[in-house]
């Protein structure tokens, strides 16, 4: 159950432009946070809205958490205008986690399209940190262009202790990674499914295909992970809206085995 009076007003002290449309909030709340990747938290602008988001930061970091924020509507439209020194509110961290610690030795593979890397950069985060107790890890993160990919400068930064594919639907002449959806160069890579744990991430369509993807290489669903907090509105299990079968996102999840969701 959610404690929904847990509310904590929080400092911006850091607004970065990750993409058209796309921003990254640094939050400094009152007290520090702790949470677990996979998580989220509902973020509030005074009388404007409240919307749940990933945690997109490291979790070693407790004195302040990162949401990547796209703006797609009112409230989210709303979190664009703030600046460093703006004080917005927020409840959590809810939802279950990434069973990060269940996959050491093996070989990791992170794909994100889009908004969908956010959260995943934790997993990677918390990966990195132990970085000798995985077998191998694999980055693969697309964008329709390549304006859009967010978080450039740490996907080169991840190149030193991973390997990291960008890929893009449409190139410019300036272009030197991979053309393609995401589903399509990880069938490229071929990651050997042997020994191996798969986490996808982004819009359904991507999520679908990648698991279909990743089936064609032999992997089995409960070696597949992802995460549906895209689909959440309210966040508490009041709207209905995030549905799955007879359970709520927001309340069992946000992070599902493949094998646990049937045809989704």
């Amino acid at each position: 159950m959610h404690d929904l009076m847990n509310v904590k007003n929080a400092e911006i002290i850091e607004v970065i432009d990750e993409a058209p449309a796309l921003k990254t909030f640094v939050l400094k709340p009152i007290e520090p946070i702790t949470f677990l990747p996979g998580q989220f938290v509902l973020v509030s602008r005074l009388g404007i809205g409240e919307s749940a988001f990933a945690i997109s930061s490291d979790p070693l970091k407790t004195d302040t958490i990162s949401i990547s924020v796209q703006a797609v509507g009112k409230h989210t439209d709303s979190l664009h205008e703030l600046d460093p020194g703006d004080i917005v509110s927020l409840r959590g961290p809810y939802g279950n986690a990434f069973p990060i610690n269940e996959w050491r030795g093996k070989n990791i593979l992170i794909a994100g399209g889009g908004i969908g890397i956010a959260p995943l950069r934790p997993v990677i985060y918390s990966l990195l940190s132990n970085i000798s107790d995985y077998a191998s890890v694999t980055v693969v993160c697309g964008a329709r262009s390549p304006e859009l990919i967010p978080y450039k400068g740490e996907l080169e930064e991840w190149e030193d202790s991973m390997s990291v594919y960008t890929t893009v639907d449409n190139m410019d002449e300036n272009w030197i990674g991979k053309v393609g959806v995401v589903p399509k160069v990880i069938e490229e890579i071929g990651i050997s499914p042997e020994n191996a744990i798969a986490v996808i991430c982004g819009p359904p369509v991507m999520i679908r295909f990648g698991k279909e993807a990743l089936a064609g290489l032999g992997f089995t669903f409960d070696q597949i992970y992802t995460t549906l907090e895209m689909k959440m509105k309210c966040g508490v299990g009041i709207c209905g809206r995030c549905n799955i079968d007879h359970r709520y996102i927001c309340r069992d999840g946000p992070v599902f085995r493949m094998d646990t969701i049937g045809e989704y």
